[in-house]
């Protein structure tokens, strides 16, 4: 691998600066939600919602992640299945997994006569003719207590949409959510350079701290893209990516 700095490299220490990805173009989202809306048939029947007889899921589309108390985060483009039970809205993890500590029945949520779906914690009024999750100003105030940093300007608009779970609808949420956090801020170093002729096998052991996901890239040609590939860690999941496509 090649640097792209000058000097001796400390291996032990490296201090990266705030993580911001690009936006995903436009155009390829508007495909995404086309394919989506081939997808269903109709937006879901909020008594089937309420009732829990459906698998869905709540696919976000914001312009930056939500911060909230107590390490909860509402990623700009998350996606995840979801469901109502014992009065309370349980949002999955990333493997589709529930837990009781991901439920939330704050801001009147948890009377379905309300129509109002709290993920994580962020409160939001359904829409049956659109399908959308609006934050209404009754909605606003309840989920600032969990997310005390958002904007008013957030009130009236449409922050997500629910959608009937299917296969094509899991697999191109799930690669929308991947193409909105790829890893950013790449640092290389000779220091950590492998050999691959090598066949003993090499190790790589570090310790990191970060708010958000963590990347570990490895590249034959650092300067293409099109070489990379990537470790994401997270509390939840680790995953192996490979960069196509770059520009």
């Amino acid at each position: 691998m090649r640097t792209y700095f000058k000097g001796p490299t400390s291996i032990s220490d490296f201090n990266l600066s705030e993580c911001r990805p690009t936006p995903a173009p436009p155009t390829g989202d508007l495909l995404q939600s086309a394919i989506l809306k081939r997808s269903m048939n109709a937006t879901p029947n909020w008594q089937a919602i309420a009732a829990g007889k459906k698998h869905l899921r709540v696919i976000f589309d914001l312009k930056k992640d939500l911060i909230g108390n107590d390490d909860y985060r509402i990623p700009r483009n998350m996606s995840r299945l979801m469901k109502f039970s014992e009065g309370r809205w349980l949002t999955a993890e990333e493997d589709g997994s529930f837990h009781f500590y991901n439920g939330f029945m704050n801001g009147d949520s948890g009377d379905p006569r309300k129509r109002k779906i709290s993920i994580l914690g962020l409160v939001l009024s359904y829409n049956q003719k659109t399908g959308g999750l609006e934050l209404l100003p009754a909605d606003f105030e309840a989920s600032k207590k969990i997310y005390p940093d958002l904007h008013d300007t957030f009130v009236g608009q449409r922050l997500a949409s629910v959608v009937e779970e299917n296969a094509v609808v899991a697999m191109i949420a799930d690669k929308r959510e991947t193409l909105a956090s790829p890893p950013c801020h790449v640092q290389w170093s000779n220091s950590l350079r492998f050999d691959p002729t090598d066949g003993g096998g090499k190790c790589l052991h570090f310790t990191a701290a970060t708010e958000g996901s963590l990347f570990v890239v490895f590249s034959a040609l650092p300067k293409d893209k099109n070489t990379w590939y990537y470790v994401e860690i997270t509390p939840q999941r680790v995953a192996i990516y490979k960069v196509t496509g770059a520009d």
